[in-house]
């Protein structure tokens, strides 16, 4: 995993169409030209800020044959705000997933970033390799058959998985269906694609664009599995880092059935915490006066809906699977929760629960009038990419009996040992294998950010991804997953201070969110 270029000009590498060459794990690969920036097309859910520029750069497919066969990666900026004399060059972000395209969330945060980090920067995000407006595209599933997986309440649709399964007969069949859900995948997206989608192709292809924004070196944001991104491409191209944020980070240490199991647990805590301040704080709350019961409590609501769904004005009605995608994802943030409680009332008092549909989709990536974005399928296909996973079906009962042990919230009831399998045990396009601790010697020191309570990604892994990078440490006390802006002075003023000054806080620091 540790592959180093070589630049015989790296002064004069931005805004170069030739003339330089760089190598990746031996073979040449053209410096890339600038990004012609132009108006951005309309988003679906997402409003474009009046300065906002897109572009496209252009990046080998696979890089062993860089020759061969382009992808094309869509990329948007908001160019800075202040003199020109004054920037400091361009901010690379990556608002997580993996499937997330970066376009909608750069301009959806934009009420957040600090000032001076507007003024100073260009902030830069794109759509990764397979994802968004990137092309070739990642693509499973129609719309209709997202509908329909997500009716299913066996099917693990967001990944969250399922107590469904308790039968030999309905774990075969659950086997069958993710068998099939493989099978167009493999129809519908370009192989060389599948070949290539993993998370090493995605740094390599970060470099690129850090090159085509006319940069020397590589600032960079990256949030969740932004963090796993920024790690692999310190490890890759160490030379080339200014500065990194990693925020929510992802331990590369951890082997892919343990990441489930960490977190779900990190889940239950935040879901645990929402139902003590529920208890507390709201009259009549709905999962119950006792927090001890306030999971049992729960599956008293939802369980029924894998028979029949909750009424909803949308005619689909609330399942039993987008119930507690909804739960699940009302834990990233406690901001969500009065929402929920809500939601879990009307369910509990059979009125309509169109906010919990609502929510499910967002998660899913569903829009008002039904169309998906590819972000559900290029979850999958990605995670299958980056990491082995056992075939066996013995270590997904193990995993079933862990996840029983650590989130009754979303693994209730006792354990049968009949289980489905994860979709990346039948995927048959070999992963890269990118488990291990990340190493990156001579890397300036960078700055990781870990949250207490964080639901996706637990506090341990932020210490741990800075201890294998020699990071700085910004622990942030709180019940949400990432932490920098979101208007918390005391985080963004580290950050900002970081990214413009390349200043870093001392050893210990601490904020405070929520």
């Amino acid at each position: 995993m540790d592959v180093r270029w070589t630049v015989a000009c790296l002064t004069a590498i931005a805004m170069v169409v030739g003339g330089c060459e760089s190598t990746v794990a031996g073979r040449g690969v053209a410096a890339v030209g600038s990004v012609e920036w132009g108006p951005c097309r309309p988003l679906p859910l997402t409003a474009i800020p009046p300065a906002a520029q897109c572009g496209k750069v252009s990046v080998p497919l696979d890089y062993s044959d860089p020759d061969g066969a382009q992808a094309t990666i869509a990329v948007a900026r908001l160019p800075a705000t202040g003199a020109r004399d004054d920037r400091i060059g361009s901010v690379l972000m990556n608002f997580g997933g993996p499937g997330v395209t970066g376009i909608d969330a750069l301009f959806d945060w934009i009420g957040y970033y600090p000032d001076d980090l507007r003024e100073r920067f260009d902030l830069v995000a794109f759509d990764p390799r397979g994802i968004g407006q990137s092309r070739p595209a990642v693509r499973c599933n129609t719309d209709a058959e997202n509908d329909a997986d997500r009716a299913e309440p066996g099917t693990v649709i967001t990944g969250i998985g399922s107590n469904i399964e308790d039968t030999p007969e309905e774990a075969a069949a659950e086997d069958r269906a993710t068998r099939e859900f493989v099978r167009r995948c493999m129809a519908r997206t370009d192989p060389k694609l599948l070949a290539n989608v993993g998370t090493i192709a995605v740094a390599k292809d970060l470099d690129r664009i850090r090159e085509a924004v006319g940069d020397d070196k590589l600032t960079y944001v990256g949030f969740s599995y932004g963090t796993l991104l920024g790690a692999q491409y310190a490890e890759l191209f160490t030379d080339r880092v200014r500065a990194l944020v990693l925020d929510g980070a992802v331990d590369p240490a951890v082997d892919g059935l343990q990441v489930i199991v960490d977190q779900a647990a990190a889940t239950q805590k935040a879901f645990d915490e929402y139902a003590a301040d529920c208890a507390r704080t709201v009259p009549d709350c709905p999962v119950g006066t006792d927090p001890a019961k306030a999971v049992d409590t729960l599956h008293a609501l939802i369980d029924p809906l894998a028979e029949r769904p909750a009424p909803t004005a949308d005619p689909r009605g609330l399942g039993y699977n987008d119930a507690l995608t909804a739960v699940w994802n009302s834990m990233y943030s406690t901001a969500d929760w009065a929402g929920l409680t809500t939601g879990l009332r009307a369910l509990r008092d059979g009125q309509h629960v169109d906010d919990l549909l609502a929510s499910a989709d967002l998660f899913n990536g569903r829009n008002a009038e039904g169309r998906y974005d590819n972000s559900n399928d290029a979850l999958h296909v990605v995670l299958c990419a980056d990491l082995e996973y056992p075939q066996d079906a013995a270590a997904y009962v193990e995993l079933d009996k862990k996840l029983r042990e650590v989130a009754p919230l979303i693994r209730s009831g006792p354990h049968t040992g009949h289980v489905a399998r994860d979709v990346c045990a039948f995927w048959p396009v070999p992963a890269d294998d990118t488990h291990g601790a990340v190493s990156a010697p001579g890397l300036p020191r960078v700055l990781v950010i870990s949250t207490t309570g964080d639901p996706a990604t637990p506090y341990l892994d932020g210490v741990h991804l800075a201890e294998q990078l020699d990071a700085a440490l910004l622990a942030v006390e709180g019940t949400q997953h990432t932490a920098a802006f979101y208007g918390v002075a005391c985080i963004d003023d580290i950050v900002n201070e970081y990214l413009v000054d390349l200043r870093l806080p001392p050893d210990g620091a601490r904020c405070t969110i929520g």
